[in-house]
């Protein structure tokens, strides 16, 4: 195994986390809109204000087009699949035209919804969400480097944990059980990480009540030196 550069983990970092920033965005997207038709139009301005994004949006329509299909907005779940692609694109000899040409059908499908210039449909939106399992499996399939396919999964648990602590909607054993998988993923690939950053946080997540701001301030604080 040849040795990995510093660019070339960052890329597979990122490419981790903006896969699994749209794939849990999407998600997030199709809950919150059953919500907007059943109990309150404007229920998404909370959700705005736990992911931390400004409300740019001029009412519920606006929002389910733009949050999902807005290539100019840089919240939306198209601009965390561009970004990803970026990524993905410079590494197609690391992770493979299979591995690649899942991101590249997701971005597609909700570039050809984006020209619609209608709502995001939640069956294209559910096709996305198989696309970015159907990456996730070929990563595991296709990329024979152990430490290249722990790389991008650790990016996806950190971002996973970031989202979780955010969003408020589970429990401390779950975060914890995040929290364990995101170590084993660091152990094992060349992503150096501040141990004492990552104790300090398992210490906190651990305490009642769970002071979520100071969870998430040291979850963005894991790569520190």
């Amino acid at each position: 195994m040849g040795i990995i550069t510093i660019e070339k983990i960052d890329r597979l970092w990122w490419l981790g986390r903006y896969v699994e920033r749209a794939f849990t965005s999407i998600r997030c997207f199709m809950a919150i809109s059953d919500q907007m038709i059943d109990v309150d139009e404007n229920c998404y301005k909370e959700l705005c204000q736990k992911l931390g994004i400004p409300d740019c949006y001029e009412g519920g329509s606006d929002f389910r087009y733009r949050y999902p299909l807005d290539e100019n907005n840089p919240d939306s779940i198209l601009s965390s699949i561009v970004r990803a692609m970026d990524n993905a694109m410079i590494l197609r000899e690391t992770i493979g035209s299979e591995t690649l040409g899942y991101l590249q059908l997701t971005l597609d499908k909700l570039r050809a919804d984006a020209l619609s210039e209608r709502e995001a449909e939640f069956l294209h939106l559910q096709n996305c969400l198989d696309l970015i399992l159907a990456f996730w499996g070929s990563v595991e399939d296709n990329v024979d480097d152990e430490r290249i396919r722990n790389v991008i999964r650790a990016g996806k648990r950190l971002e996973r944990l970031d989202l979780m602590l955010r969003m408020g909607d589970v429990g401390k054993e779950t975060i914890l059980i995040a929290l364990n998988r995101l170590k084993t993923r660091l152990d094992r690939s060349p992503v150096s990480y501040n141990l004492d950053n990552f104790e300090t946080l398992e210490d906190i997540v651990q305490r009642v009540p769970l002071d979520r701001n100071n969870a998430l301030a040291l979850t963005g604080k894991i790569l520190e030196g």
